[in-house]
């Protein structure tokens, strides 16, 4: 699960991310977080699929905060899951 503190941190970037829309990050938008972050582009792929639960193209806080912790775990060196734990849906 995301802990309290880590979702505090990831709505700060979520809120300091230069966006066009004030509720949802863009897919670009959303990469470049995901990418500065150190993760490789196939990662960031994978990480898309399992976090735009609605598959409308754009990131909504809470799918936002799924994609910033798995991109975590990853860094952490915990491999990606096929399929998004629940405690993450």
């Amino acid at each position: 699960s995301v802990e309290s503190i880590q979702l505090g941190r990831i709505h700060a970037i979520f809120e300091s991310t230069e966006r066009w829309h004030p509720d949802f990050l863009e897919r670009r938008e959303a990469e470049g977080v995901l990418l500065r972050s150190g993760i490789s582009a196939e990662d960031v792929e994978v990480i898309w699929r399992l976090s735009d639960a609605d598959s409308d193209g754009r990131l909504s806080r809470p799918e936002f905060a799924c994609a910033v912790h798995l991109a975590n775990q990853k860094r952490q060196g915990v491999a990606l899951p096929s399929e998004l734990p629940a405690e993450l849906a």
